[in-house]
This record gives C-alpha cells, structure tokens and sequence, in this order.
C-alpha cells in the first residue's frame, strides 16, 4: 500500500474516531442531565416524604388530643349520669313527702271542718 493510501484510511479512521468521539460526549452530557433530572426528582421526593411525615405527626398529635377529650367527655358523662340518678332519686323521695303532706293537709282540713 502507498503510504498516500494509509494517510487517507488514517484521516478516515480519524474521523471516524472522531465522530464515536462526538457521539460519546453527548451520550454523556444526556447521561448526566438524567441524572441531574432524577437527582432533582429524588430531592423532590424526599422533601414531599418530609412533609407527609409532618402531617402525619400533626394528625397522631390531633388523634391523641382528640381521644384524651374523648375520655374526659366519657368521663364527665359518667359523672353527670350519676348526678342524674341521684336528682332522680331526690325528686322521687320529694314527690312522696310531697303526696305525703297533701295526704296529711286533706285529712287535717276533713277532720278541721268536722270541728
């Protein structure tokens, strides 16, 4: 082969070389934007995960409050159902004294205009 021939297949080969070479660099730089893209993404992510955690903490504080007033209403209600049980019973022995002393006021006036 001449060597007018191996300098022309060498800029060939060079070019060619070149070119994958080209190829390669922007195959790299997309590689590194999508990388770029989900290490965006990721952060995103988290900070989203982040957020949901504190509102997930928020709503377990909320719960907490809610069923303490919960159990102080369940409490209160028990008191207020024995209060009402002994008023009950106070109005029902004040009814008997009441029906007690009008029983006594009728016979009082029968045996008063007797007299």
């Amino acid at each position: 082969k001449s060597v007018a021939e191996l300098q022309g297949k060498l800029k060939e080969e060079t070019r060619n070389f070149d070119m994958e070479m080209n190829l390669l660099k922007q195959d790299k730089a997309v590689t590194l934007d999508k990388i770029r893209l989900l290490q965006d993404e990721l952060v995103k992510s988290e900070e989203s995960v982040r957020v949901s955690e504190e509102h997930l903490d928020v709503a377990r504080r909320q719960l907490k409050g809610a069923t303490a007033d919960l159990h102080e209403l369940e409490n209160r209600n028990v008191s207020l159902e024995a209060e009402n049980r002994r008023l009950s019973a106070d109005s029902t022995s004040l009814q008997e004294r009441l029906s007690e002393a009008r029983q006594e006021a009728d016979e009082f006036r029968r045996s008063d205009s007797r007299k």
